[in-house]
């Protein structure tokens, strides 16, 4: 695995074992680490993590209702991270479906969008444990859900452009 791709594996899951830990400290540890990372990079893979996940968790699709419990639902369950806003998560949601326009809005910085990201994948991935008793292993789940991104964005970076 390349350097940079193995930065980024690392630095994600970093932050998102801070966030399954509840670790508002760690969390913000992980802020360096995802500072230092290429931007258009861990956006496509924070976008392709939460796409699946949600996939999983709303496998008939996700209505605008179900949009804003799913939003709801983190902000009730993540009051151990004093830095969350649910503005944020609603710029990260819209991101990881690819109906966000960075240039539209004022840029968030990248750290904020990526810790945000984790918070939100934690309570997913949580959220799909609930509902399906076999999947508690977070930790596992996370990996294989950044493997697959990191899949694809090796596939997106290879395809030749017309």
């Amino acid at each position: 695995m390349p350097g940079p791709v193995r930065a980024l594996r690392t630095a994600v899951l970093d932050a998102v074992r801070a966030a399954a830990a509840e670790d508002g400290p760690a969390l913000a540890d992980c802020g360096p680490a995802l500072a230092k990372l290429d931007e258009p990079r861990l956006r496509i893979v924070l976008g392709e993590m939460l796409r699946s996940a949600m996939e999983e968790l709303h496998p008939d699709g996700l209505s605008s209702a179900d949009a804003q419990d799913l939003i709801e639902h983190c902000v009730e369950q993540a009051g151990w991270y004093s830095e969350l806003d649910p503005e944020v998560l609603v710029v990260v949601l819209l991101g990881a479906f690819g109906a966000h326009d960075p240039d539209q809005q004022p840029g968030l910085p990248p750290t904020t969008v990526a810790q945000h990201a984790a918070v939100l994948l934690v309570d997913l991935l949580t959220g799909a444990a609930e509902t399906e008793p076999g999947k508690l292993d977070l930790a596992g789940r996370a990996e294989r859900l950044l493997d697959r991104a990191l899949a694809e964005l090796e596939r997106a970076e290879t395809m030749e452009m017309p």
